[in-house]
């Protein structure tokens, strides 16, 4: 997986889908909250973030991840120029790489496990997932997500939809996919194939 930095944070995703993220801010509606996924080290975040406080957006940015750095995410983090310890507890730093926007951030720091679903009773404007990328979880928080979806009007980035093309042989990477097929109805893509990246985003119907 290629590695990026991005306003100085190491990042998995390339800078083609950050300019997406923040143009996805701006052009929030005031409808629902914003809400992300698995997080790491917060260069989605910020991007997105950017983009949402240009247009005065004022409601919680609800944002999950485990913030355990993992051998692999050691290791990928290394290799961006900055050193993490396996276990380290990732949350303060990357509240401190949100910076200034870190005020609006609800950080829910947990184990993302089967039975996962989004913690709030808000309706749900933009969602990014990059952390789920198999089933059960991946269909717990899409699931969650429609259950609180503006039709029409909310949008999901689906980070790695299309990571299973650079992992061939695990068919489990295709949960994303398989659930979109099932849904068609519900959905329709906004974009697709952004510059060296496996995202796709889609509004829900």
């Amino acid at each position: 997986l290629d590695l990026h930095v991005i306003r100085g944070i190491p990042a998995m995703t390339p800078p083609s889908v950050h300019d997406y993220l923040a143009g996805l801010g701006r052009a929030w509606r005031g409808r629902g909250v914003a809400v992300e996924v698995g997080c790491w080290l917060g260069a989605t975040s910020l991007s997105l973030l950017t983009g949402l406080d240009e247009v005065g957006y004022d409601l919680p940015y609800h944002a999950y991840d485990r913030w355990r750095a993992s051998s692999e995410e050691v290791a990928k983090a290394r290799r961006c120029g900055l050193e993490l310890a396996e276990g380290q507890d990732l949350l303060p730093l990357y509240l401190a790489n949100v910076g200034a926007h870190s005020a609006s951030v609800v950080a829910h720091q947990q184990d993302l496990g089967a039975d996962f679903s989004f913690e709030f009773p808000d309706p749900v404007e933009i969602c990014v997932l990059d952390a789920p990328k198999t089933d059960p979880l991946f269909t717990s928080a899409m699931d969650s997500l429609l259950s609180r979806a503006v039709p029409g009007v909310t949008v999901v980035g689906l980070l790695d939809y299309y990571l299973y093309e650079r992992r061939p042989g695990r068919h489990d990477l295709l949960a994303p996919v398989d659930y979109m097929r099932r849904r068609a109805g519900q959905f329709e893509r906004v974009s697709d194939r952004l510059e060296g990246s496996t995202a796709a985003f889609f509004r829900c119907r």
